[in-house]
């Protein structure tokens, strides 16, 4: 009998600096028709892109930057994955800084959720 595992990974991917090469790592070990879920903060559009990713990189110093949908979209596509379902949920979240000045802040966030089948090649 066949056994397929899944990989789960949440608020990893805006700690890489090329998405692509955990995503392949990934995919190069999960066994066709497993599941693959990835769980991350959604960027910002283009005009605030950036000044999130500056406010996320004093919050916590390993940010690199926040992926929108689309990027993600397009890396399953790239690697020919099954879509099972992709979400969308917006929090709010503290700065978690220990200024008291900050202590009271907090920002809006979209959070991504992929869940993918590997294809089964024949």
């Amino acid at each position: 009998m066949q056994r397929n595992f899944h990989i789960r990974t949440r608020l990893s991917f805006h700690h890489f600096l090329k998405m692509e090469q955990p995503f392949a790592e990934m995919s190069r070990v999960l066994k066709p028709g497993g599941k693959l879920v990835i769980i991350d903060m959604e960027a910002a559009g283009e005009r605030l892109r950036e000044i999130e990713d500056r406010i996320e990189t004093m919050r916590d110093c390993s940010h690199v930057k926040n992926r929108s949908r689309s990027e993600f979209l397009e890396l399953f596509q790239e690697y020919g994955y099954y879509s099972l379902s992709n979400e969308i949920q917006t929090r709010r979240k503290g700065l978690n800084w220990r200024a008291s000045s900050f202590s009271s802040l907090s920002i809006e966030t979209t959070m991504l959720r992929f869940s993918a089948l590997k294809p089964i090649q024949f």
